[in-house]
């Protein structure tokens, strides 16, 4: 499973190796030995390609995200789009958001943050309150800018 891959920058240029996509997670900073004149992280991850991607800290900056298999506490939202506060890290404080669209026929639920979040990991919970009650929750399928997703 732990298969050796290459590193890239966000130009796409090789700079290094890993030693298995499985060992890293978005916004990881060490354990590339990758000398640079400013920090890296890990701003992608393609476990199909073998894959991560290293860039600056803002590029870990989003304010969307796809979740899927996602799970409604209190029945499904009826009027979209709704204001609730979303969790993306068991100590992380909640932050405002919206659920702007949920599709049914896959169980997908599209969410954008009021203010961008940093590291929105695929993989991880997020998890949906309203009033200090959890309406329901998705697992993350992958994060996105809005400026950028249209």
């Amino acid at each position: 499973m732990n298969k050796v891959g290459v590193v890239l920058n966000t130009k796409g240029d090789v700079i290094g190796a890993h030693k298995g996509v499985y060992s890293y997670t978005i916004g990881q900073r060490k354990g590339f030995g990758i000398a640079g004149g400013k920090p890296l992280y890990v701003t992608s991850i393609d476990p199909v390609s073998n894959t991560i991607i290293l860039g600056d800290d803002k590029e870990l900056w989003k304010d969307g995200l796809v979740g899927t298999d996602t799970s409604w506490i209190t029945g499904l939202p009826v009027d979209l789009p709704l204001r609730v506060q979303a969790k993306i890290r068991y100590r992380s404080e909640p932050a405002d958001a919206e659920i702007v669209s949920f599709d049914r026929s896959n169980n997908q639920v599209i969410v954008r943050f009021l203010k961008p979040q940093r590291a929105i990991t695929p993989g991880q919970a997020v998890v949906f309150y309203k009033d200090d009650l959890v309406v329901g929750g998705a697992w993350i399928k992958k994060s996105f800018s809005w400026n950028h997703a249209n």
